[in-house]
């Protein structure tokens, strides 16, 4: 016989079948990742259709919406309180698919588009007056990852943080 005792053979049969089974549960977890991002990722892409297309839909609400993103200070002030929540829901789309990229649950070439997209809308006038004055109700890390990619953004304008 050889020189492999029986117990010596029954415990590398069991290393392996332990092995096997760290492997496989490393495949379903990745597989459950990715699922998850594409599930996030559906869901997000729905919830920016669904704003998108209530906007299109009401010849009224596109107008407010395009008017408070070039000069949300212009607008009367029952306009301006619509426009809040506009504004409001359309940067929370952008900071829920900011924060779900930063915690890997986002499919980051995904990401690339939305984050060109939330870049160009924030750069707008009206969105820039808008976070002059709300920049702390979204989260810290969102609002800089904004502002250090908007190209040409005055800092100065943001030294106060009024709630």
């Amino acid at each position: 016989m050889s020189d492999f005792s029986f117990e010596q053979i029954l415990q590398l049969i069991s290393t392996l079948a332990v092995v096997a089974t760290l492997i496989y549960l490393a495949m379903q977890i990745r597989q459950s990742n990715l699922l998850q991002q594409s599930n996030i990722l559906m869901e997000s892409t729905n919830t920016f259709n669904n704003f998108a297309m209530a906007i299109a839909e009401d010849q009224k609400l596109s107008e407010l919406y395009f008017s408070a993103i070039i000069d949300i200070k212009s607008l009367d002030i029952d306009k301006q309180r619509h426009a809040v929540l506009l504004i409001t829901s359309m940067i929370r789309m952008f900071e829920n698919v900011y924060l779900q990229n930063e915690a890997n649950s986002f499919h980051s070439k995904a990401w690339e588009g939305y984050s060109q997209q939330s870049i160009q809308l924030m750069n707008n006038p009206g969105v820039l007056a808008f976070l002059e004055n709300r920049r702390s109700w979204f989260a810290a890390s969102f609002v800089e990852y904004i502002l250090n990619n908007i190209p040409q953004i005055d800092e100065s304008a943001f030294t106060h943080d009024k709630t």
